[in-house]
């Protein structure tokens, strides 16, 4: 799993809004790890890693990145997302995703 691309193509969601994802947090499920697929026959193990960051942007903002998010071609499940508020219409979003690939 190449984190260090996975991070450039969420950035690169992220940009055309005005968001920029700091805070990162990475950290490689272990249990998920491990997990085997079927395919066409033959097993094959597949690999997680969970993904944490912050963002800020208007509510608007956040949507239409995480419909871009939802239309990329990367699998990614969005487990988390948690928000804090201030008084200029801009929010600080937590966003915690799950990304898998074939080992």
């Amino acid at each position: 799993m190449d984190n260090v691309r996975l991070i450039i193509d969420i950035n690169n969601i992220a940009r055309p809004y005005n968001m920029t994802i700091r805070n990162l947090r990475i950290k490689a499920d272990e249990e998920k790890g491990e997990a085997s697929v079927i395919e066409g026959g033959e097993r094959m193990n597949k690999g997680a890693v969970t993904l944490g960051f912050s963002v800020s942007g208007s509510y608007e903002n956040l949507q239409a990145f995480l419909a871009d998010l939802a239309k990329s071609l990367r699998l990614v499940d969005v487990t988390s997302v948690t928000f804090s508020s201030n008084d200029r219409n801009v929010y600080d979003y937590n966003i915690e995703l799950q990304t898998y690939w074939l080992k």
